[in-house]
This record gives structure tokens, C-alpha cells and sequence, in this order.
């Protein structure tokens, strides 16, 4: 059977593609900053505690009252580019997730159980004892099964060639797992949560430092402590990019030879993009193992938008024989992107100002 056949129409939009695909990849940027923090320092919760070292040290208590938060604007921070997603490539992302529907509905039941463990990780955490550990891995696991539903529908969305499988088998239990990308693809993330994660909690201890008097000497041992948990994020830091460079050589084989010649040689732009994000890690990692805390976290940002524009060109190159963005029709109806973009301001603002009212008010 034709793929081509099985594709949906389109539906026109409001303004120009290059405008959608801009917010998409901004907005994305935001959700996957925030998506990797909270997984990040979860997973690292888990491993602190399984290894016994959250006796000594606050660290993972401090994880811990973060969590719920983090959870919050990742759900938050993901519903902008899930709907830019759906604008863009909706009749391709609604076809994939009704090939998978049993699990792709069952993650906001899965979401809600996990956050209700991570408010119980947080408010209960004294009181749990060794019993923590049981709802961090909890709320951990359940995230990992999330990104890897999720990982399952933007690969099979790519993929038209196997919906054809619906007439087999109609029960909507179907995940990619002949996809040559999908582990790959998988497990770069979670190396990629576990890196950032480790770079928040260093940054995190750096700002502290910032506002943490020294004139007392139990100030110096808080600073001391804090410096400890600086050299401990930075190093899960190193340690995870690492093993992400080496998961990303994987990811990158097992790419078809079309779009893998994106990077190297066949796209001016995509080479471009290759050829500059390599040194920029190598940069990254070299100031990280020399504890420069901000310039690792500044360098972040240009690395991970690069990363962003590979993944796009990534999907681009996937769906370019059965459809293109550019392709669709515009209707030129202004005013519903005005008052987003007059929403998206206020929101930005209130939760500025929510963040700003947490950070003078913890105890509150």
C-alpha cells in the first residue's frame, strides 16, 4: 500500500509556517530545559539514594522540594510546542497517536500518579525514612516510561510507511519498536537529562552562594557543603555528556544515509550546525571540569538550540517525500496570533512573578 495514501489532508493555518516553526523551536526550548532538570536531578535523587549518600548531606532533600515545581513547568512549559507541533504536523502526530492510543492516553493518568508521589517524596520526606526511595523511583520510573511513549509516537509520526500495521492490528497497542533510532534516540535524552540535571544543581548551589553571608562560621560549613554538592553536580555533568557523546555516535549510525549526509556534506546548513556544536561541547565540558559553574550553563543554551535545529532538520529530511511545511496553505488571519502572543507575555510575566514570590518567601 502507498504510505502517501495513508496521510491525512492538511488543514491551512493562520500565518506563515517560518513563524509557527520559530515559536515551535523556541517554545520547545523552554519545555526541554525544564523536562531535563526534573528528570535529571530525579534520576539523581534515585541514585543518591540507592548508594546511601543522601545521609550526609541535603542534597537529595533539596531535590526533593524542587520536584513538584519542576514537574509543574515542564507540564506547563510542554503545551505551547505540543500545540505548534499539532498546528504544523498535526494530521501526522494524530494518525501516530491513534496507532498507539493505550499508551499514549494512559500517560495523564501515569503523569498524575507521579506527581502525586513526588508531593509525597517532598512533604513526607522526614517522615519516610528509608521508604523514600520507593516513591523517587516511583515518580522516576513513570517519567521514563512517559519519554519513552513519547519518543515512540515522534518516531512513528515520521514514519507513514508503517501505519499501514492499523489494519492488522486496531487495538492501539502498537509501539515503534522495529525503529532502528528508537533507543538511540531514547537513551540520548535521558543522558542529556542526567548531564543538565547535575549543571542545575551546581548552579543552583552557585546562586545560593551568591546570597549566603560568610561572617559566621556556621556559614562556612553551609558554603563548604554547598561547594561539595557543586563538585558532585558538575561531575554527574561530565560523566553523563560523556556517555550522551557516545549514545549520540549510536543515534547518528543508525540514522538513514539520507539524513545522516544532512551533517556531512549534503546541507550547508546542517553541516554547519554539526561542525560548530562539537568544539562548543568540547568547550562546555573542558570549563565544567574546571568548576566554571557559569560558562558551562551559558554555553548550554547555544548547545542545546543547535541540538534543536539537528532534530528539526532531522524531521524535515524523515517526512520530506510525503509532506513539507512549506507546503501548506496560508490563510493570512493575524488577529489569533496577536492575542496569543499578548497571552504568552502575561503568562511569562505571572509566572515570573510567582517565581519571584516563592524565592523571597520560601517557607511559604
Amino acid at each position: 500500500m502507498d504510505a502517501g495514501m495513508l496521510i491525512p489532508n492538511t488543514s491551512p493555518i493562520q500565518v506563515d509556517w517560518s513563524i509557527f516553526t520559530v515559536l515551535l523551536l523556541l517554545t520547545f526550548l523552554l519545555h526541554l530545559l525544564t523536562m531535563n532538570v526534573m528528570l535529571g536531578t530525579g534520576l539523581i535523587a534515585l541514585v543518591r539514594h540507592l548508594k546511601k549518600d543522601d545521609i550526609t548531606t541535603d542534597l537529595s532533600q533539596n531535590i526533593a522540594s524542587h520536584l513538584p515545581f519542576t514537574i509543574a513547568f515542564t507540564i506547563n512549559f510542554g503545551v505551547a510546542p505540543f500545540l505548534f507541533l499539532q498546528v504544523l504536523y498535526g494530521h501526522l502526530i494524530y494518525t501516530s497517536s491513534i496507532l498507539m492510543a493505550v499508551y499514549w492516553l494512559s500517560v495523564i493518568g501515569i503523569l498524575i500518579l507521579a506527581y502525586y508521589s513526588a508531593y509525597i517524596y517532598d512533604f513526607k520526606y522526614n517522615e519516610l525514612s528509608e521508604k523514600r526511595i520507593f516513591f523517587i523511583g516511583f515518580t522516576v520510573v513513570s517519567l521514563l516510561w512517559i519519554a519513552f511513549v513519547f519518543t515512540n509516537n515522534m518516531t512513528l509520526m515520521l514514519s507513514p510507511d508503517k501505519w499501514s500495521m492499523y489494519f492488522e492490528d486496531r487495538g492501539g497497542l502498537w509501539l515503534n519498536l522495529t525503529e532502528k533510532t528508537l533507543f538511540p534516540r531514547f537513551f540520548h535524552f535521558v543522558a542529556a537529562s542526567i548531564a543538565i540535571g547535575g549543571l542545575s544543581i551546581a548552579l543552583y548551589r552557585q546562586v545560593q552562594k551568591i546570597y549566603r553571608k560568610n561572617d559566621k562560621p556556621e556559614d562556612k560549613e553551609v558554603i563548604a557543603q554547598w561547594d561539595e554538592d557543586i563538585q558532585t553536580g558538575l561531575g554527574w555533568f561530565v560523566g553523563a555528556t560523556l556517555i550522551q557523546m557516545a549514545i549520540g555516535v549510536w543515534y547518528f549510525m543508525s540514522l538513514p544515509d539520507g539524513v545522516r549526509g544532512l551533517f556531512i556534506g549534503n546541507n550547508t546548513f546542517g553541516t554547519s550546525i554539526f561542525v560548530l556544536v562539537i568544539p562548543l561541547i568540547v568547550i562546555m565540558l573542558v570549563c565544567s571540569v574546571r568548576n566554571h559553574v557559569w560558562m558551562t550553563a551559558i554555553l548550554m543554551i547555544p548547545v542545546s538550540i543547535l541540538m534543536i535545529l539537528m532534530r528539526h532538520l532531522v524531521r524535515s529530511a524523515y517526512l520530506d517525500q510525503y509532506f513539507r511545511i512549506q507546503d501548506l496553505q496560508v490563510t493570512g488571519q493575524y488577529s489569533p496570533m496577536v492575542f496569543f502572543l499578548i497571552a504568552l507575555i502575561f503568562g511569562i510575566s505571572a509566572i515570573a512573578y510567582m517565581v519571584r514570590l516563592v524565592r523571597l518567601n520560601p517557607v511559604q
